[in-house]
C-alpha cells in the first residue's frame, strides 16, 4: 500500500470511531432519559392530571456510570490500535522514505562517480591524443629529414653515377664535288648508367681561315632523335648528312687548305633521375690526313 493510501485509511478509522462514540454517548444519554428504555430500576417523579407519579429507572446511576466507562474505555482502546496503526503505518513510510533518499543518493554518487570516470577519461584522451599529435609532428619532420636526405643521396648518386655521352671516331664518307656531305661518327657512353631521351644537333660549316667560328651564320645542322637508351660502355654509330651539297669551289679550297671545314654539334640526353645533360664538340677537318682533329677549344668541348 502506497503512503498516501495508509494515511487515508488511519484517518478514515479515526473517524470511524469517533462517529461511533459519539451514537452510543447519545444512545446512552437519551436512555437515560426516557421511561422506556429497558426498565429503570431508580424512581423519579412525573407530574400527571391526578398529581404525580412515581417511576422507575431501568438501571441504576453506578450501572449507567459503568456503562459510560465502559464505551470510554473501548474508544480510549480503539484510539490506541488507531494511533499504534498509525505509528506503524508512519515507520513504514519513514522507512521507505529513507530507502528512497539512500537509493537517491547511492545513484547520485554513482552518477558523480561515473562522471569523474568519464571526465578523467576524457582528460586522458586529450593527453594521448596531443602524445599522438607530438609524435605525428615528429613523425613528419623525420619523414622531411629523411626525403631532403634522399633527395640529396639521390643527386649525389646522380652526380658520381651518371651517364657521359662524347664523340669520337670522326671520319668524312663523302666528300666530294656537288655532293652532300656525309660524316660517320660515334658516340661513347663512358658512364656508369644508362642515357635516356637522347637528341643531337650537328651541322658543318666552312670558313676561311683565321676566321672566328662563334656568332657565325649558315651552319648547315641536322636535328635527330636517338629513342634507343644507351648503356653505360655502349657506343652507337651514325652518318651525318648535310642539307646542301658542297660546291666546287668550297670543295677545292677546303682540299687544298685555302677554307677550312668544321664540324660540331650537341649532344642532349637525360640520365636516371630526369636531368637533362649536355655533351658539346667541335672538330676542324685536316685535308692532309682526311680526317676531323680535336680543336683544343675548352669552350667547343663541353660536357655537363
Amino acid at each position: 500500500m502506497t503512503p498516501k493510501g495508509q494515511r487515508f485509511l488511519g484517518w478514515l478509522s479515526l473517524i470511524v470511531l469517533i462517529g461511533a462514540f459519539i451514537v452510543a454517548w447519545s444512545s446512552a444519554d437519551q436512555c437515560s432519559r426516557t421511561e422506556d428504555c429497558g426498565g429503570y430500576r431508580a424512581t423519579y417523579n412525573k407530574s400527571t392530571e391526578g398529581g404525580f407519579q412515581e417511576l422507575t429507572h431501568g438501571e441504576t446511576a453506578e450501572e449507567l456510570l459503568a456503562r459510560y466507562t465502559l464505551w470510554l474505555a473501548l474508544f480510549t482502546g480503539a484510539l490506541v490500535i488507531t494511533s499504534v496503526f498509525q505509528g506503524y503505518f508512519l515507520i513504514r513510510a519513514d522507512r521507505t522514505a529513507r530507502t528512497v533518499a539512500n537509493a537517491a543518493l547511492a545513484t547520485a554518487t554513482a552518477i558523480g562517480t561515473q562522471n569523474t570516470h568519464i571526465l578523467n577519461s576524457i582528460t586522458e584522451a586529450k593527453r594521448a591524443a596531443d602524445a599522438m599529435n607530438d609524435v605525428a609532428t615528429e613523425m613528419g619532420k623525420n619523414a622531411k629529414a629523411a626525403l631532403a636526405s634522399a633527395q640529396l643521396a639521390q643527386q649525389e648518386f646522380a652526380s658520381t653515377h651518371r651517364p657521359k655521352l662524347f664523340i669520337r671516331n670522326i671520319q668524312p664518307r663523302v666528300l666530294g664535288a656537288d655532293q652532300k656531305i656525309v660524316i660517320r661518327f660515334t658516340i661513347f657512353n663512358r658512364g656508369e648508367i644508362a642515357a635516356n631521351k637522347i637528341i643531337w644537333r650537328m651541322g658543318t660549316i666552312i670558313l676561311d681561315k683565321g676566321q672566328n667560328v662563334y656568332g657565325m651564320e649558315g651552319i648547315d645542322a641536322v636535328d635527330v632523335p636517338f629513342i634507343y637508351p644507351l648503356v653505360g660502355g655502349e657506343d652507337v654509330t651514325e652518318d651525318f648528312e648535310s642539307t646542301k651539297p658542297l660546291s666546287p669551289t668550297d670543295h677545292y679550297l677546303i682540299v687544298s687548305g685555302g677554307r677550312v671545314l668544321f664540324f660540331c654539334g650537341v649532344i642532349a640526353y637525360q640520365d636516371s633521375s630526369g636531368i637533362t645533360r649536355r655533351s658539346g664538340f667541335m672538330r676542324r677537318y685536316d685535308a692532309s690526313v682526311s680526317r676531323f682533329d680535336t680543336t683544343a677549344d675548352y669552350d667547343a668541348e663541353y660536357e655537363y
